[in-house]
Parts: structure tokens; C-alpha cells; sequence
């Protein structure tokens, strides 16, 4: 195998990793400022209870589509939903 492939690849699972987990910190922040229930995110949003668990502990990375839903269930544009957000 080339190492520089492999290199490449535990970089870019390291950046998809902190990526994961500052989107999760980002969801459990805002859910918590709007003093929504994980219960109450997942119903407003149409996803499951354990899903948004996952998501806020970082296990699952969410596609756009999801953002977005959470974003509606929180009442919240995706432009608002993004800000301060950093990578």
C-alpha cells in the first residue's frame, strides 16, 4: 500500500472526526439555548430519539438534509442555524 495514501486517508478521517464533533457540540448548543428536549428536537425534526442522541455525542455526522430538519424544528434559518459555527 502506498503511505502516502494511507497518510492522506488517517488525515482526512482525523478532519472528518473533528468535524463530527464540533457539529455535535454545535446541535446540543443550540438545542440547550432554546430549551428543547432531545425528545421534542426529534419530534419537531421527524428523526428518532436515539438518532439526535447519536448526532449530539458525535457517533453520526449528519448529512445537510438533516441539518436543515433540525434547524426547522428549532426554528431557526439555515443561515442562523450556521452561524458560529467554525471548523
Amino acid at each position: 500500500m502506498d503511505t502516502g495514501s494511507q497518510i492522506s486517508g488517517e488525515k482526512d478521517e482525523a478532519r472528518r472526526k473533528e468535524f463530527t464533533e464540533k457539529v455535535a457540540f454545535h446541535i446540543r448548543k443550540l438545542r440547550k439555548e432554546r430549551k428543547v428536549s432531545q425528545e421534542d428536537l426529534a419530534f419537531n425534526s421527524g428523526l428518532n430519539p436515539a438518532y439526535i442522541s447519536h448526532l449530539e455525542r458525535g457517533v453520526y455526522s449528519p448529512t445537510f438534509f438533516v441539518i436543515w430538519k433540525i434547524a426547522r424544528a428549532l426554528d431557526m434559518t439555515l443561515d442562523d442555524f450556521l452561524k458560529g459555527f467554525r471548523v
